[in-house]
């Protein structure tokens, strides 16, 4: 979701003070739009709700006036009434007369009755189909205008991080402009400490499990985007978890080629493995393992290896239930890959893209990009060490 405003930050240069007013009125009309959009859209799934009863109650009217019901209970009151008259003197044939008059009465009466609730339904459903019309319509309206300022509110921190960016005096200027992994991985990822292709830059580090990289980066970032280290260090956190969590939808996973189940596997089917075991409702995040506790048994491994064009059959030592809950151990993320192919600059709006829904809760961060991306594209080594 797009925050109205960002809070009053630290002290970037006065020349992109008109920029940051117009991101905060830019974002501010995105957060409205979008809260119309999802109004909208609230409103048109009551609606749809309504009509799914609507389309109901006009079948149980349809099936209450259908007029074979009707003849049927008259046959059976006329059947009744020739039975009466059977040997029957003149008063007991007036009486059956009667009877008979009265049911042919009701019976009719109860088809005027279910005539009218036909009508009525058939009434009500086309009043809530035209509803239904209308609220898609001004659904599609909505999404539109939110689509529109969310561009706006986009555009306005792209050309607001860029102003920033240029006010940074040295030597944060002196970065990197495009993020390229120092280790090329070819689909299994090295760590940084492995890696003898060159000092990794801030964000390499970070998204490869430096804490002390992230602790260093939160207090430079707080230099500048007056927050306190803390305040930092979380939003830099939720960056990096967003990134790793992103990187693993889209595949950028490494297995460990040493593990007694990996290693039977080319690169490739592995993957295809864990996207059949995905699609079987069984999700690997990096953050928790298998998602929600959710964990497949050892027949849901054999399904996802033939949906991977695998046998079971023919393939020996196959993990165990416990070897399976232990499995997401053995899998990794390259982020730093992920980045490389997904958001190369670092721009406000590469990220964004690259993140998708996963940029929403990052919304105080991208205000601030203009004075963050520079720090995440330094020289590791540039930010020294934790003091003591």
């Amino acid at each position: 979701m797009t925050s109205p405003a960002r809070p009053n930050s630290g002290p970037p240069a006065d020349g992109c003070a008109e920029l940051r007013a117009t991101v905060d009125a830019a974002c501010a009309a995105a957060h409205s739009a979008q809260e119309a959009h999802e109004q909208a859209s609230e409103h048109t799934r009551v609606l749809r709700r309504e009509l799914a009863a609507a389309q109901h109650a006009r079948e149980e009217a349809l099936q209450a006036a259908d007029p074979g019901l009707r003849s049927a209970e008259k046959a059976a009151a006329r059947d009744t009434y020739r039975l009466a008259k059977v040997n029957a003197d003149e008063d007991a044939v007036r009486e059956a007369t009667a009877v008979y008059a009265k049911a042919i009465d009701r019976i009719n009466r109860a088809a005027n009755l279910a005539r009218r609730a036909v009508e009525e339904a058939t009434r009500h459903l086309e009043q809530t189909e035209a509803a239904v019309q209308e609220a898609e319509r001004a659904q599609q309206t909505a999404r539109l205008h939110s689509d529109q300022a969310e561009a706006a509110c986009l555009d306005a921190r792209v050309r607001l991080a860029a102003c920033e960016e240029d006010t940074i005096s040295p030597p944060e200027s002196e970065h990197a402009t495009v993020f390229e992994p120092h280790a090329a991985t070819g689909g299994h990822a090295v760590a940084i400490n492995e890696s003898s292709d060159g000092t990794p830059l801030v964000i390499e580090s970070m998204v490869s499990g430096d804490r002390v990289a992230l602790e260093l980066a939160a207090a430079r970032m707080a230099e500048y985007a007056g927050l306190t280290p803390a305040e930092s260090q979380l939003q830099l956190q939720e960056l990096v978890e967003a990134i790793v969590a992103a990187a693993a939808h889209d595949g950028y996973i490494v297995f460990d080629t040493d593990h007694a189940f990996w290693s039977t596997l080319t690169f490739e089917e592995a993957r295809d493995v864990i996207a059949a075991l995905d699609r079987l409702g069984f999700v690997f995040e990096p953050s928790e393992g298998w998602h929600a506790g959710r964990v497949p048994a050892p027949s849901d491994l054999s399904m996802a290896l033939a949906y991977a064009g695998l046998d079971a059959r023919n393939m020996r030592d196959l993990p165990t239930a416990e070897d399976l809950l232990a499995l997401p151990a053995s899998i990794g993320v390259d982020a730093r890959a992920f980045l490389a192919a997904r958001a190369p600059e670092m721009t406000v709006d590469n990220m964004v893209r690259a993140l998708d829904r996963r940029a929403a809760p990052l919304e105080a961060l991208w205000n601030e990009w203009g004075q963050v991306r520079p720090i995440l594209l330094a020289d590791r080594h540039s930010l020294g060490s934790v003091p003591g």
